[in-house]
């Protein structure tokens, strides 16, 4: 009864937002075990879960000799809805046998949903767990949830000695990534979907399951574990898992937790989640020193905030007022709200900033941008959008990435079109009709490590270790960097506001 409650009670709280789920199964010589599976599969109630309103079930057939295939094409004629939520069937397959790992990354990399779940479908998982496998991301803002084999209702009792390997294999897993899961090896996992997608994964077998865990725990990902029915087989009934595979499992957990600890493909969330890590010693007393110059603090501002990501500089702002804070991407604005959904006052929204707004009752007194404007084709227009939301009394502040001549693969995996000389971005604040109040560099030793990584080195991955460096660095360099930001910078800072009135 308390799993139903918790059920209804994730309905009622989150049936206005709609919501994707895609579900992965990897598929190796299971035919005999495929109808069950599917059965089982279409009965699940994922109406129960009210924000999930389309689904999306991933099928990876891994070079398949058992005649499978068949089976799957008539599924897939079949399909349209199951438990009242639309689905779609998608059938992705390998020429040969490629491995349990190298399928479940090319699900991941397939799937568009806000949640994924990894399945496996030879029936010692039960689909109908997928509705309390969501509840935890659902309802707890969590970022990731493991079914632990162990401590279910109802568990097959199998082998004392590969129960016994497993619980070695589980704390030497635990005592490298600092966890403390209960099955670590489990085969069904739910995770965000946007987190996922972007965590790197390189495992082409079964050592998958040791790398998921061990790179949710270097991105400091929110890893819940809860109880789920397990049915668990006998080699002669098909398990695939070998006394060999146990062994290599201790490679793949050293090789991912202490060799190999970089968590996240090149990209936007990547060096978002690096600068978050950092960002109270590299961004929040450069947005400081901005809103002192722009601040009547004895007013409650109401601030916009363009491209918050996953909130960096938001924990500051709402300290000075009402904050509404966008993204352009819903998984963000989901983050944010989890987040800061406490907060009085707060609120976050979807919002492409290239575009005119759809959501303001009235003008900002404050609107702050901090590395979004590289991110727009259309600069000169965005601005004016941005100056037009402004009050009459209201701040503009805008950071942005300094000096064309530091452009490199960094800048293109992120996706900036540009980096900005002081003239160039200050004609954009004056054709906007924003008059200029202060401009000023930030992180300028920061140029160094840049530099080495970005253009010299044509890296494309910002460094966790580099920008850990320069954050310890930052208390005792203090005094050369105010010197240094007269003149140069990695990052350049304009305050601006509205004319003919002051702030």
């Amino acid at each position: 009864m308390e799993f139903v409650y918790g059920i209804l009670k994730t309905h009622n709280k989150v049936q206005m937002l709609m919501t994707k789920l895609s579900i992965v199964v990897p598929i190796y010589n299971e035919r005999h075990f495929f109808q069950s599976f599917w059965n089982s599969l279409i009965e699940t109630p994922i109406s129960l879960i009210g924000s999930i309103q389309q689904v999306e079930i991933i099928i990876i057939n891994d070079g398949s000799t058992d005649g499978i295939l068949s089976e799957i094409d008539l599924k897939a004629k079949e399909v349209s809805l199951f438990d009242n939520t639309p689905v779609s069937l998608i059938v992705l397959n390998n020429s040969t046998n490629m491995g349990k790992g190298f399928s479940v990354r090319k699900g991941i990399d397939q799937s568009s949903g806000d949640y994924v779940i990894i399945l496996d479908s030879d029936t010692e998982y039960s689909p109908k767990e997928i509705p309390h496998m969501l509840l935890p991301i659902i309802e707890h803002g969590a970022d990731a949830v493991i079914g632990n084999r162990f401590i279910g209702p109802v568990v097959r009792v199998l082998y004392f000695w590969n129960s016994f390997a497993n619980s070695i294999l589980n704390l030497f897993c635990n005592i490298l990534n600092n966890l403390r899961l209960g099955d670590f090896c489990s085969g069904y996992k739910a995770f965000r979907g946007d987190l996922i997608r972007n965590i790197k994964l390189t495992s082409n077998r079964f050592g998958i399951e040791a790398e998921i865990v061990s790179r949710l725990a270097q991105a400091q990902a929110r890893i819940y574990e809860i109880p789920i029915e397990y049915n668990g087989r006998k080699y002669s009934e098909g398990k695939k898992i070998r006394a060999l595979d146990g062994l290599l499992f201790f490679w793949h957990i050293v090789r991912y937790s202490v060799i190999d600890r970089e968590p996240f493909k090149p990209g936007l969330f990547q060096t978002l989640t690096a600068l978050e890590k950092v960002s109270n010693h590299i961004y929040l007393p450069l947005l400081n020193k901005a809103m002192e110059q722009a601040i009547n603090k004895n007013n409650n501002l109401k601030i916009l905030e363009v491209g918050s990501g996953i909130g960096s500089l938001t924990k500051e702002l709402v300290k000075h007022g009402d904050v509404v804070a966008t993204d352009i991407s819903d998984s963000y604005v989901s983050i944010l709200k989890t987040k800061f959904s406490k907060y009085t006052g707060f609120e976050a929204i979807q919002w492409d900033a290239s575009l005119k707004p759809n959501f303001m009752s009235e003008k900002f007194d404050m609107i702050v941008s901090f590395n979004v404007l590289e991110h727009i084709q259309d600069d000169n227009k965005t601005m004016k959008i941005w100056a037009d939301m402004l009050k009459p009394n209201g701040a503009l502040i805008v950071l942005v990435p300094y000096s064309p001549q530091l452009f490199c693969p960094i800048d293109e995996a992120v996706g900036h079109f540009r980096r900005y000389t002081k003239k160039s971005l200050s004609n954009l604040f004056n054709q906007s009709g924003v008059s200029i109040r202060k401009v000023f560099f930030g992180n300028s030793i920061g140029t160094i490590g840049w530099i080495i990584s970005g253009v010299i080195m044509q890296k494309s991955r910002l460094s966790t270790g580099q920008l850990k460096l320069y954050s310890l660095m930052k208390p005792f360099i203090k005094p050369v960097e105010k010197v240094l930001e007269n003149y140069i910078g990695l990052s350049l800072i304009i305050v601006g506001q509205n004319p003919n009135n002051d702030l």
